[in-house]
């Protein structure tokens, strides 16, 4: 079992808590599959299963393919989730870049932007399993929190794993790296294992949004002058664009650079190497990038 699986296994002790799923068991493989309720590849059904268990205040950790949960799913949580502040956690699988080869219909890059309107959401991109299992132990389902799950463990780090959560900045270089999930795991280790990456970027895991606090975290992150947002979502709803709004309301000096999927939406690649490379994220082209 993993880190999230063995929390998961302790959470099912109590007659309250319920995991659920559309056939999809990549985040819970070890679980007993006498203790999943599996509704079938429709994920209309789930959430309104899950809805409905929320509403009688039971806990429900909902599982799916990232794209097929937010995107198929979407009017069942405006509707049964969010209008009615019924809460659970939903946990998303393959999204982002991890869905490699599958292609357009499995990839899951545009959940900030599809769930930033929703009142009762709030979105989650754990750097680590260890990040996304220590929040979850704080989680007090008064919203519902939508998961992009990253089973990747932090490796090669100067620091605690445990003490790298949202808004983790580790201060190297006067150039600022803003990232999280699978890619802000990679741009650490590099970072961290290359003398030159060192000297120049410090870097900070962005990877909790709530509405209310979106300003307090940019706040820290204008303290640097010079800021490149990466991440593995589409430029309308992120980080960047959500960054480069704010410093262009308050006429801010800081200088913004993004690299994001973009055009690379619909392209496929043999493995998360090969989309590292494509989208720049090596020590040499980092190195290179002027702000």
């Amino acid at each position: 079992m993993n880190a999230y699986e063995k929390f998961l296994a302790k959470k099912i002790k109590n007659k309250n808590t319920y995991i659920l799923t559309a056939e999809n068991l990549l985040a819970i493989r070890n679980i007993k599959k006498e203790n999943i309720n599996d509704v079938g590849i429709c994920e209309q059904n789930l959430i309104g299963v899950a809805a409905g268990i929320a509403k009688n205040n039971g806990h429900c950790y909902v599982h799916a393919l990232s794209n097929f949960l937010i995107s198929r799913a979407y009017e069942f949580l405006k509707i049964d989730l969010d209008y009615n502040n019924c809460n659970c956690v939903l946990v998303g699988s393959m999204g982002g870049i991890q869905s490699t080869f599958n292609g357009p219909t499995h990839q899951s890059i545009d959940e900030m932007s599809i769930l930033e309107n929703f009142t009762t959401f709030e979105i989650f991109f754990p750097i680590s399993i260890e990040e996304m299992v220590k929040t979850l132990e704080k989680f007090k389902f008064r919203k519902t929190l939508y998961i992009r799950y990253n089973p990747k463990e932090l490796i090669n780090t100067f620091t605690n794993k445990n003490n790298i959560t949202n808004s983790f900045l580790q201060t190297y270089g006067d150039h600022l790296i803003v990232s999280n999930g699978i890619l802000g795991n990679h741009i650490l280790g590099l970072i961290q294992n290359n003398k030159n990456l060192i000297k120049k970027f410090s870097f900070f895991n962005f990877s909790y949004f709530k509405k209310s606090g979106f300003e307090v975290i940019a706040k820290k992150i204008f303290k640097f002058k010079k800021i490149l947002v990466i991440e593995d979502h589409l430029e309308n709803g992120s980080i960047f664009s959500r960054l480069n709004q704010l410093i262009l309301k308050k006429k801010l000096k800081n200088k913004l650079k993004g690299i994001n999927l973009g055009k690379n939406y619909f392209h496929t690649d043999r493995d998360l190497d090969d989309i590292y490379k494509n989208l720049g994220i090596t020590p040499k082209k980092l190195m290179k990038i002027k702000l």
